[in-house]
C-alpha cells in the first residue's frame, strides 16, 4: 500500500510543479488534522518529541505562500488506542522521512514555502529508531493488527485525498 500511495503522490502531487506542491501540501495538512491526536499520542508512547499542531501551523503557512486555501472540513480521526496511535504515528513519520526525497525538487523550483519540509527534516533526527524500537516491542496477535490498522487508515486516507485531487483535475 504504500508504494502505491508514493506512486500516486509523484504522479498528481508532483511537488516539482507548483500546482504538485499545492496539492502535496494540501494532502498533507489535511491528514494532518484528521490524526493529529492520534499522531501525538503514538509518538507520547514512544518518546519522541512530536506535536502534530506545529506540523499543521507549518504546512498552513507554506499553503499561505502560495496563495492556497486550507482545508478545514476535516473530521478528526477518533482515538482508538494505543497500538491504533503507534501505527499513525509510524506512518506520518515515514512521511518526514520521505521529506528528505522530496526537499531537492522544491529548492530546484526556487519556491520559498518550505516551513513543513524543513522542519521535516531539522526534527527527524533519532526519531525514527525510537519509533521502530517502540513498535518491535509490540506482541503479535491483536495488538499488532491494531497497530497495522492505524498505519493503514493514513495511508487510504492520503489515498483517498489524491485520488479525489486527481479525478477533480481531469
Amino acid at each position: 500500500m504504500h508504494t502505491d500511495v508514493d506512486a500516486l503522490l509523484q504522479e498528481f502531487a508532483d511537488v516539482a510543479t507548483t500546482q504538485g506542491y499545492v496539492a502535496h501540501l494540501s494532502i498533507m495538512h489535511a491528514t494532518m488534522k484528521r490524526f493529529a491526536a492520534s499522531a501525538d499520542r503514538g509518538a507520547l508512547l514512544a518518546d519522541i518529541p512530536y506535536r502534530a499542531d506545529r506540523l499543521i501551523e507549518r504546512l498552513e503557512a507554506d499553503l499561505q505562500t502560495m496563495g492556497s486555501g486550507l482545508t478545514n472540513l476535516v473530521v478528526p480521526d477518533p482515538l482508538v488506542g494505543d497500538e491504533y496511535a503507534l501505527g499513525v504515528a509510524y506512518a506520518l513519520e515515514g512521511s518526514a522521512l520521505g521529506a528528505a526525497a522530496l526537499a531537492p525538487a522544491v529548492v530546484s523550483s526556487g519556491r520559498q514555502a518550505m516551513r513543513y519540509l524543513n522542519s521535516l527534516q531539522l526534527e527527524r533526527g533519532g526519531r525514527w529508531p525510537s519509533l521502530v524500537g517502540r513498535l518491535n516491542a509490540v506482541a503479535p496477535g491483536a495488538a499488532y493488527d491494531d497497530v497495522v490498522m492505524g498505519a493503514t487508515a493514513v495511508f487510504e486516507d492520503v489515498r483517498a485525498r489524491t485520488e479525489q485531487r486527481a479525478a477533480v483535475a481531469q
